[in-house]
């Protein structure tokens, strides 16, 4: 039997016997029988409860209730706070109501832009913020993904709680390719020395050792070929012309000179005055600002939000915040060996993102000073590839 929960009473030792005479007639449960300062205490199961209570009545004892345990007790306790009971009764309902709304989404990707798109394809789908989970379409969803964004080979839809994932495969970045329907020469790049040729396709205009001027043809996409024969003793000539991609290793030597200039001062970025921390109301993916107005010179750490909760499911209500340091550009003086020495930085920026793909055989530099500032001449011997590949048809 199950047992609603359990009363303990106690009652004068002069009626012991004639309730547990009683208590045995009736075949009720009793435990914890004990007798302490003539009182008899006794614990029997609350369902029983009115009969033994009817019973001390009729015999003209007198007792209280010592203690209360169970499930009916603690019903009884609810009953009588109605207010907690509604509120209770309304929380499920808005539990069960909002565990059917989309709160917020996340995209596993990377790339922005692909987010971006992807954000655009579910809206149209109708699956936005707010919007029933249970009328969410995913195969339809999915499909449309794969055919409306581009960069992703594939797309999955799941749904963990109140938020929406999508998981995206991005494409296989494929290896550039120039198709070339017309034909094409390889120019000089650069006023040049040419050392070597290794030509694939195309006929050499220039041999090796030969100077060529920036733009002019060393390797020709248009060839002529003169095919000779014999008609009985007599010699005969047949010429044509072909059209091809002209393809070929073309390296030789070149010089080239840079001037870098540093005058006697250098801006710097200063912070001035102490972080100050911005909020925003976050709603459903809007940001709505809690100030009114900021500079745009601030920098801006990383952002920190703080959703609301309600017991225990994270609503697509909270608070964002940012710390803003301002900052002002500020000039600082420097001397002659300073200005030097970022001249000197600058050459070797330079030398790193554009001639790196260069043998760099001899450099040679000259410093001039001036009142403004420093200028450093710099004068490189280098060795690479001369050639780049120019169409001479307009493509179609």
């Amino acid at each position: 039997m199950i047992s609603l929960g359990q009363v303990t009473y106690r009652f004068s030792d002069e009626y012991s016997g004639r309730v547990l005479r009683f208590i045995s007639r009736n075949r009720i449960q009793a435990e914890n029988i004990t007798t302490k300062g003539g009182y008899t205490c006794l614990t029997i199961p609350m369902e029983l409860k009115r009969e033994l209570e009817n019973e001390l009545k009729a015999i003209g004892a007198e007792y209280e209730t010592v203690s209360r345990s169970g499930l009916m007790y603690r019903l009884m306790i609810l009953l009588r706070k109605k207010g907690l009971v509604i509120g209770s009764l309304v929380s499920l309902v808005v539990l069960f109501v909002i565990s059917d709304l989309i709160f917020s989404f996340e995209i596993l990707c990377d790339d922005n832009v692909i987010k971006k798109d992807v954000m655009n394809v579910l809206y149209q789908n109708g699956i936005r913020a707010g919007s029933s989970i249970s009328g969410i379409n995913m195969t339809m969803a999915e499909r449309d993904l794969k055919e409306k964004v581009s960069g992703i080979s594939w797309a999955g839809i799941s749904i963990r709680g109140c938020k929406v994932i999508i998981d995206v495969i991005e494409n296989n970045p494929q290896p550039e390719r120039r198709e070339r329907r017309l034909p094409t020469n390889l120019v000089a790049k650069e006023d040049a020395v040419i050392e070597s040729v290794e030509v694939m396709d195309g006929q050499l205009m220039k041999p090796v050792g030969s100077a060529v001027c920036k733009g002019e043809i060393i390797v020709s996409g248009n060839e002529f070929f003169d095919r000779k024969y014999y008609h009985g003793t007599v010699e005969k000539h047949t010429y044509f012309q072909r059209y091809t991609r002209s393809i070929a290793k073309v390296y030789g030597s070149f010089e080239k000179t840079e001037t870098f200039f540093q005058p006697y001062f250098t801006t710097e970025k200063m912070t001035c005055g102490e972080p100050e921390t911005k909020s925003f109301l976050y709603i459903f993916d809007t940001e709505i600002p809690l100030f009114f107005e900021t500079d745009s010179e601030c920098l801006i750490s990383p952002e920190v939000y703080e959703p609301m909760t309600f017991f225990g499911f994270e609503l697509p209500v909270g608070r964002k915040s940012v710390e803003l340091t301002h900052y002002s550009y500020t000039q600082r003086p420097i001397s002659e060996t300073e200005a030097a020495d970022r001249a000197a930085s600058l050459a070797e920026t330079y030398e790193h993102n554009f001639l790196s793909e260069y043998e760099i055989r001899d450099r040679s530099e000259s410093i001039k000073t001036t009142e403004e500032g420093v200028y450093l001449t710099v004068k490189y011997s280098l060795y690479g590839e001369i050639s780049e590949e120019v169409e001479f048809f307009i493509k179609k």
